[in-house]
Formats: structure tokens, sequence, C-alpha cells
């Protein structure tokens, strides 16, 4: 179905694939969470977003016998979806390729559905979740309550940051994000 100008695909449809999904990776990571419109549990979603963080270990470097590399499980099993037909690239809305360290934009193969991979670290996954939860409105509200308190919401650190002293606020949890910019906590099926 087409609803405006993205595709959006039942509930439960997309939630079935994201299980797949999260059980291949699940081995590779630390924690893992489908997050976005599904987590939100919305009746229709335009894709699956699934927030990470990534087991990695030190091996013996491939190119120089005498240093070591990190071994990213994860971005290994993304690839074994990539190789056998699960997943392959898309790109953004600028047509460009987005598959970095941090953010792959793909596609459900199979289903069409767009699958967005966010790679976290256990120090940011709560400003993560927040944000890749969702949605864009409560996002806004979150970094102009924070703007308003003299702070800017770092999504991508591990709280939020004085706009004056440089302070950083680490939270720990999703309600703490809320709590943080005097905001009262939402389940996401509330947000």
């Amino acid at each position: 179905m087409i609803t405006g100008d993205k595709p959006q695909f039942p509930l439960d449809e997309a939630g079935v694939i994201a299980d797949r999904i999260v059980d291949r990776l699940l081995p590779a990571c630390h924690r893992i969470v489908v997050a976005g419109s599904i987590r939100r549990r919305k009746p229709m979603v335009s894709d699956i977003e699934i927030l990470y963080v990534d087991q990695t270990e030190m091996r013996p470097s491939p190119y120089d016998m005498f240093k070591t590399a990190v071994f990213n499980h994860a971005d290994q099993a993304i690839r074994e979806m990539e190789r056998d037909g699960t997943l392959k690239r898309r790109l953004n809305k600028m047509g460009n390729e987005t598959y970095g360290e941090l953010n792959k934009l793909m596609v459900h193969v199979a289903s069409g559905i767009p699958v967005d991979l966010f790679a976290s670290t256990e120090r940011n996954f709560p400003n993560a979740l927040v944000m890749r939860t969702g949605p864009k409105e409560l996002n806004e509200r979150i970094a102009v309550a924070a703007r308003k308190k003299g702070f800017t919401w770092k999504v991508y650190g591990s709280g939020f940051e004085s706009l004056t002293t440089g302070e950083i606020v680490t939270v720990a949890s999703e309600r703490e994000v809320f709590e943080f910019v005097d905001m009262a906590y939402l389940l996401p099926e509330s947000r």
C-alpha cells in the first residue's frame, strides 16, 4: 500500500521480518532492539529500524602479520545476509548509498521493506533508542526542551551537553532522557 510518498507495510508482516533479521544478528550483538514505528506498534510501518551494540574482537591483521585488527561480528552477519540475498543496500533520499560504521540503509529483498541498521555503543544506547524509536516530532520536542534548559541533546553521545560549559550529563535509560528535559516518560506505544 502506498500512503503519501512512502510505501507502507502491515505491522505484523514487518514485525516477522524484523524478528528474522534480529535472530540472524543476535549472536553477533551485545544488545539489539527493533525500534521505530514497529516498537511504537503502529498498524502500518514504512521501514524496519534495528538498533544494536555489536560484538567485536581483536584478530591478527590480514594485511600485516605483526598487527591486529578489529573484527566486527555484526558487520560480518550483515554481509552474510547480503551474500545470501536476504538484504541488499539501498540509496538514501539524495540518491547515495549509506553503508557506514554507524548507519546502514538496506532493503529486505523478498518483501521490499526498507531496513535501517544502526550501530550503537552501550554508553549511548539509551539516547539512540529514544531517537530511533521516535517519532520525529517527539525527537524535536526533546531537542527543543533540552535547548531551553541550556543543553543540546547528543543522540550519538551519552546524554546532554551544556551549551555554555560543555558539561556532559550522561543518561542511563530512556526514562532519564525524558526526565532530564522535564517531560513525562512515554512508553514506546504511546509515542
